[in-house]
This record gives C-alpha cells, sequence and structure tokens, in this order.
C-alpha cells in the first residue's frame, strides 16, 4: 500500500510539473544557479561514494522525498539518512558513481527541474559475483532554500 502511494503521488508530482512546464516560459538559468544545482548534485554523488548517509541526505530538503527504481519511497531527510544507512552496510557495499547533468531548467526562482545520467559500478550479484555496471536516469526537483539548492525530489529509475 505504501509502495502504491508512492507511486500515484509521484505520477502526480510528475504530471503537476508536466503542466507547469508547458505553461512556463522559458527561464535561463543563470551560471550561479546551474553551479549551485551542480554542486548539490556532486554533494548527493560525493556522499554516496563516501557510504555517507547523513551527508548525503543532508542535500535533500526537510521533507525531501527519493524514489528508487522498485518504486520504494522515502519521505523526509531522516527517513531518506535510515535508507542509505541500511543500504550502505548491505547491497550498495563497495559500490561507486559517476553523474552528468543533462539538463535544468527552472520552473521559478526557487525551483528547477534537473535531469541527469548515473552510472554505478562494483555491483555485486545476490551470490556475491561481480555485476555489471548499471545506468541510471535522475529526476530531480530541486528547491533553493535560503539561498542553497536542495533535492526537494528525487526519482532514480533504472535504464536498459
Amino acid at each position: 500500500m505504501k509502495r502504491c502511494f508512492g507511486t500515484i503521488v509521484t505520477v502526480v508530482t510528475l504530471f503537476c510539473i508536466s503542466a507547469v512546464i508547458s505553461r512556463a516560459q522559458t527561464d535561463t538559468v543563470s551560471d550561479a544557479d546551474s553551479k549551485g544545482i551542480d554542486q548539490t548534485i556532486a554533494g548527493y554523488i560525493d556522499s554516496f561514494n563516501r557510504y555517507d548517509a547523513h551527508a548525503l541526505s543532508m542535500m535533500f530538503t526537510e521533507d525531501g522525498d527519493f524514489m528508487n527504481p522498485t518504486g520504494a519511497t522515502d519521505h523526509t531527510r531522516p527517513a531518506v539518512e535510515q535508507h542509505f544507512t541500511t543500504l550502505f552496510n548491505g547491497a550498495l557495499k563497495g559500490t561507486h558513481r559517476v553523474y552528468e547533468v543533462k539538463s535544468i531548467r527552472l520552473l521559478s526562482p526557487q525551483v528547477a527541474l534537473v535531469f541527469a545520467i548515473s552510472e554505478m559500478s562494483g555491483r555485486k550479484t545476490a551470490d556475491g559475483a561481480d555485476a555489471p555496471n548499471a545506468k541510471y536516469s535522475y529526476e530531480i526537483i530541486a528547491a533553493k532554500q535560503k539561498g542553497q539548492w536542495l533535492i526537494s525530489n528525487l526519482h532514480e529509475t533504472l535504464l536498459p
């Protein structure tokens, strides 16, 4: 039920974003905003690569949401931290990510839609054998709070 609710929330959120985008004029992203958003995504990836769940969660707004490729969701910074603490001690132990921001679009002066691609290496199968690298797309809603860009929503999708 929780997973279904998370999926519904994501679909409604993406629908609303689509409606806003279709009505919004194209806003030019300033160099400062682009740099700030990229620093936040870089902080997320760097924290991931150091297996630092607390630092990773600090890249999110206090009420931020994270959805992984299976549809599991975490709401709030503490829930994101707990989720990654568990993963860093288990399934994600030994992994490493790189990323590339593909596009940033301002929806308002304080809200941006960000698309990025990430590749994860160091994955293992259930029996401990090396697994192939995996590619993911990130759909991110970034929010500027007190002059700092943070992740409000991050939806991670496994790419074929």
